[in-house]
């Protein structure tokens, strides 16, 4: 499902006009965005938890050179999806 989707089915399930429901869409979008962007979390009961997390630099070795080469430490975003979310997928609800 991408974003025309989801516009389409919150449209039609709520009777708002689909060019509203894209700005609405677009602030959640947006605000999720800036969340992360200031490293809080976010999350969504019965849908999934967004946090960002640091990774520590790391040393790996070029198999072509043997050369050593150091990634720098940075962030990233992890998804950890609720057990309902999951229950569903599993067909256990």
């Amino acid at each position: 499902m991408n974003k025309r989707e989801i516009i389409s089915a919150v449209a039609l399930r709520t009777g708002i006009q689909r060019k509203r429901c894209a700005e609405i869409i677009d602030v959640f979008v947006d605000e999720m965005r800036d969340a992360v962007r200031r490293g809080d979390g976010i999350r969504i009961d019965n849908f999934a938890k967004f946090e960002v997390v640091d990774t520590p630099p790391v040393k790996r070795r070029d198999p072509q050179t043997g050369n050593v080469v150091t990634f720098p430490a940075a962030k990233k975003v992890v998804c950890r999806i609720s057990k309902t979310l999951k229950d569903i997928v599993n067909d256990r609800v």
